[in-house]
């Protein structure tokens, strides 16, 4: 059996940008985290916490990572978040693949709709 987690759409509100305007007020990104597990989560069986993979934490670390200071790169803020998830995620008895997707919604550049997204994956 494959068991994925995926936290969809997670809203923050972060100083991101290379412009001094875009660096002056904070903007909203979009974390989009997929951990697909090489093994099954004890958890499935068990219905505890301890034996999962607690995702309103790891949003708390999200969160927690890009709000503490302004960056002036999608992919620097990436990699902040994404060694973060990691560290936390390690301390749990888990292994797979793991994916972090972040969007800038608002982007400096005329008629882009849809905004920037930045991605990394590695394996647990």
């Amino acid at each position: 059996m494959k068991q994925t987690l995926k936290i969809k759409d997670f809203e923050v509100w972060v100083h991101l940008g290379c412009a001094i305007e875009e660096q002056k007020h904070s903007q909203p990104v979009e974390f989009t985290l997929n951990i697909e597990f090489s093994k099954n989560l004890a958890g499935y069986h068990t219905d505890s916490l301890h034996d999962a993979v607690d995702y309103v934490r790891l949003t708390e670390v999200m969160k927690s990572v890009a709000s503490r200071k302004n960056y002036k790169l999608i992919e620097h803020l990436n990699y902040e978040v994404f060694t973060a998830l990691i560290a936390d995620i390690k301390t749990k008895d888990v292994s797979g693949e793991i994916a972090l997707t972040i969007r800038k919604v608002r982007v400096p550049v005329e008629n882009l709709r849809s905004g920037v997204e930045f991605t990394c994956q590695q394996t647990l």
